[in-house]
């Protein structure tokens, strides 16, 4: 088998986080661009903390960037696997440290995205009484990550049902 392109490798790690995304109405390559990326120290620098390097070419969109802490090879780093959202800066070119054709943006400028919103989303969106996380079954979670209506509760498939 051959070895996954960057696009497909990021493709599969976007795939983790893409309930999130569709629970907010974003869409990607229109509202964000996802990219993973190498969170790491700056050589000579440990003492600054880590730094993340964008291209020029990343930050042309104008969009927001999302992203996720990958290894060299693009595997994820984080068994949390938690996605940090990058807020555009139209002054990136004055504001950011350029290291050869990168820019450094230091890993304290990105903003630890906190998905409890999308269950919050789902719950508060179907009705007035919100259903306990306790109560949510295997069942419930498949009907939402395949956008299905197989659960039990009628609430759901009709939230799913709307979308």
């Amino acid at each position: 088998m051959a070895e996954k392109s960057r696009k497909e490798k990021a493709d599969d790690l976007f795939k983790h986080h893409k309930d999130y995304f569709d629970s907010l109405g974003l869409t990607r390559d229109t509202d964000f661009v996802f990219i993973p990326k190498l969170f790491h120290f700056k050589k000579g620098e440990p003492e600054k903390g880590k730094v993340v390097g964008f291209f020029d070419s990343e930050f042309r969109s104008k969009l927001n960037i999302y992203t996720e802490k990958v290894s060299m090879d693009w595997e994820s780093e984080d068994d949390n696997r938690t996605l940090y959202k990058f807020v555009f800066n139209p002054y990136y070119d004055e504001e950011y440290e350029k290291d050869g054709k990168r820019y450094l943006v230091s890993e304290s400028e990105m903003v630890e995205v906190d998905k409890s919103d999308l269950i919050e989303t789902v719950v508060s969106t179907s009705d007035d009484n919100d259903a306990p996380m306790a109560e949510m079954t295997l069942r419930d979670y498949a009907a939402i990550h395949m956008q299905k209506e197989i659960s039990n509760k009628k609430w759901l498939n009709e939230l799913i049902k709307s979308k």
